[in-house]
């Protein structure tokens, strides 16, 4: 008996498109049994471990560890059932058991001749203006075609995906890239006294640098500024430290404090919508404050979520704050951890930064940039202030909007005990 069935590239978010396959935990031939871990996928935010959805035989595994840049949905692997035949192993075809899952395409269109003919459900005109993922953009150097020639796209808002562009080189008859004439060889530079070590290049970091750039290509960023006189706020923190068995840090107090202000301003608390149809929604008023933290990782930065956090009291946060920051570092954060945040903080003042600025993490409008506490002269005497620095949105929040937030945080962080109340 032979009952073999493809195990494809899992979707671990919804703007999922591709991932890399960073171990498999199980080898050919071993059985596992529902809720085991199969394997563990990189994201462009984090590795996360895959679990069997019933029990079952790893067959086969059609892509090793360490690959990078599967599309979803794609096979990965072959699974069998206890008591199969896998002496004489028969692998199904991965086209056919694609369309297998969608009966009523299948009866209503002949089956593909190929994986890369099958076209996608549904299919939506392309909008060229956005950017190119690198994956995209390595087919069409390599291919030397041009992006506005493929009409027809599967991707979110009109974008062009890898999928899109195999299809259109495969109706084209253009199985291989063309050939190019190669260069004069050049005389070898002379040799450094120096040296250096390439780094390979994460799949998280490869999309948080797509992303930004992105972000800085295609959002009118402005800025706000402000100083915050911190005298009244580190005292109560130290108050409160001497006798709480959670120790706050200045963090908790900013992250509580803007989860404030954004309930007392919430035209701070929006979204763009970039594929609104008329000017009305354009920026959408979110019904929930949730707080994005930047933490760095090993693997790269990541943003785990302090969820209603104008719902918790600052100790709450704090344990909360020190426990997703522990699992974002050792990459076991779960995608609705980090996904879905309304508003960013980015806090460098731990590493004795004084002013930055962030970069807006769309779909979000607005990303708070946090320096460190300085003393400065005061009239009277030596104070402690703190620079921020608002990063929005231009096309959803104003000047305006983003100064009625940095006076309402201004007002909390002035008078500290608000914060308790």
């Amino acid at each position: 008996r032979q009952a073999v069935t493809p195990f494809r590239m899992p979707a671990m978010s919804p703007t999922m498109t591709e991932g890399g396959i960073t171990r498999w935990a199980v080898k050919e031939g071993d059985a596992f049994a529902a809720g085991d871990i199969l394997l563990e996928v990189e994201t462009d935010k984090a590795q996360i471990e895959v679990e069997a959805q019933d029990d079952g035989i790893m067959a086969k595994i059609l892509v090793p560890a360490g690959e990078k840049n599967i599309a979803v949905n794609s096979p990965i692997a072959v699974l069998a059932e206890e008591g199969d035949d896998l002496s004489n192993l028969t692998l199904p075809d991965m086209a056919s058991a694609k369309s297998q899952e969608t009966p009523a395409q299948s009866e209503s269109s002949p089956a593909p001749t190929s994986p890369l003919a099958s076209a996608p459900s549904a299919t939506t005109s392309a909008n060229h203006a956005l950017p190119l993922s690198p994956a995209v953009g390595h087919l069409v150097a390599l291919y030397e075609i041009d992006p506005a020639q493929i009409k027809e796209v599967s991707g979110p808002h009109g974008r062009l995906l890898k999928g899109d562009v195999l299809r259109y080189l495969q109706a084209q008859g253009k199985t291989k890239p063309p050939t190019k004439q190669a260069p004069q060889p050049k005389a070898a530079p002379a040799p450094s006294s120096g040296s250096y070590t390439d780094i390979p290049l994460t799949n998280m970091r490869r999309i948080i640098a797509s992303r930004l750039t992105e972000s800085k290509a295609t959002i009118p960023h402005s800025y706000v500024k402000q100083d915050l006189c911190m005298d009244k706020l580190m005292q109560l923190r130290k108050r409160l430290n001497s006798t709480a068995e959670v120790k706050l840090s200045v963090n908790d107090f900013i992250i509580r404090a803007s989860a404030l202000a954004l309930r007392d301003v919430p035209d701070a608390n929006v979204r763009f919508n970039p594929a609104a149809t008329d000017d009305s929604t354009l920026a959408t008023r979110l019904p929930t404050i949730d707080i994005s933290i930047a933490v760095a990782t090993p693997a790269g930065l990541i943003t785990p979520i302090i969820k209603h956090a104008d719902q918790k009291g600052i100790a709450t946060i704090s344990r909360e704050m020190k426990a997703l920051a522990e699992r974002a570092r050792l990459n076991k954060l779960k995608p609705d951890e980090y996904q879905g945040g309304t508003f960013s903080v980015s806090n460098l003042g731990m590493f004795g930064i004084n002013d930055f600025t962030a970069v807006i993490n769309p779909p979000q409008a607005c990303i708070l940039a946090v320096g460190g506490t300085r003393q400065v002269a005061s009239p009277a005497r030596a104070a402690k202030a703190l620079d921020e620095a608002l990063s929005i949105d231009e096309r959803a929040v104003d000047g305006v909007v983003a100064a009625q937030f940095l006076q309402r945080l201004k007002y909390y962080v002035d008078e500290p005990e608000r914060m308790l109340l």
